[in-house]
């Protein structure tokens, strides 16, 4: 394998790795605030209202 090949392979890990982390911390954060509204849901009430569902999202980009 040459190193241009070599060079690309180990970019596309290091891009893969970085897909991984984001979904991962995406996803704690998610399991993170549906705890903390479910344990003291005055303390997100104010927040919730200016946040879209992601189905709410999509349904407002695909009307347009």
């Amino acid at each position: 394998m040459g190193k241009s090949e070599q060079a690309l392979l180990m970019k596309k890990k290091r891009e893969l790795s970085e897909y991984k982390a984001i979904y991962m911390i995406k996803d704690y954060f998610l399991l993170l605030f549906q705890t903390i509204q479910k344990k003291h849901p005055r303390a997100i009430k104010g927040f919730t209202s200016s946040v879209q569902s992601p189905t709410a999202k999509r349904a407002e980009i695909s009307s347009i």
